[in-house]
């Protein structure tokens, strides 16, 4: 893949850190915050965030992931708009759920039990007003409808099979 990039005019970065990364899993960036969220525990380590935040000139919110059900950030965090984020408070420590406070105004809580089974947390909302997830959470999405968003119950049963669902099936590139 690096060649194709290179062969579409981007520039491509290696890291020097060594440790564990899984990328976009568990590093989202937010372009109504200018920061990135970055997940750390189960399979990515915290150090990575100094390496990323030094070469690319980055905030970086670093959010301990606490459950193992919740290996990536993208499987517990979701931003919908600049006020407004899903979130699986129970993966977050005290002052992870202080920190994602800072930044949204309301916190839409995903039931933990939807969630395991549903993978709800994985959702995708690309424009502040429609969120895509994945089919089976009646509770998760009647809560995002109150808040005036438009849901989208899409299947995703077969990817989810490699422990993804809506986030991992999507590249966005921020207008």
């Amino acid at each position: 893949f690096e060649k194709l990039w290179k062969d579409l005019g981007f520039t491509v970065h290696h890291l020097n850190y060594s440790g564990a990364f899984e990328g976009n899993g568990d590093a989202i960036y937010s372009p109504e915050h200018n920061v990135v969220f970055g997940g750390y525990g189960p399979r990515t380590d915290k150090e990575v965030y100094g390496e990323l935040s030094q070469r690319f000139g980055l905030e970086i919110v670093p959010l301990e992931l606490r459950l193992k059900d919740f290996y990536h950030l993208d499987t517990c965090f979701s931003i919908l708009s600049k006020q407004v984020a899903a979130i699986q408070p129970d993966a977050f420590s005290e002052e992870g759920l202080s920190l994602l406070r800072s930044f949204f105004s309301v916190l839409v809580e995903i039931p933990i039990e939807e969630n395991r089974r549903y993978f709800c947390g994985n959702c995708f909302c690309p424009d502040g007003k429609n969120v895509i997830l994945q089919k089976g959470s009646p509770t998760f999405a009647r809560r995002l409808e109150r808040l005036g968003f438009k849901v989208w119950e899409v299947d995703t049963n077969e990817f989810m099979k490699s422990g993804g669902s809506v986030f991992c099936l999507k590249l966005f590139f921020p207008g």
